[in-house]
């Protein structure tokens, strides 16, 4: 395995955290 910064592990975080935002605002939309 390699080893992933923390800088790029946060923003992989917050990525995966915008998707499931998006995903129940569409959700709360329809």
């Amino acid at each position: 395995m390699t080893i992933i910064p923390m800088c790029i592990k946060i923003y992989i975080g917050r990525q995966q955290q915008l998707k499931i935002v998006m995903k129940k605002g569409i959700i709360l939309i329809r």
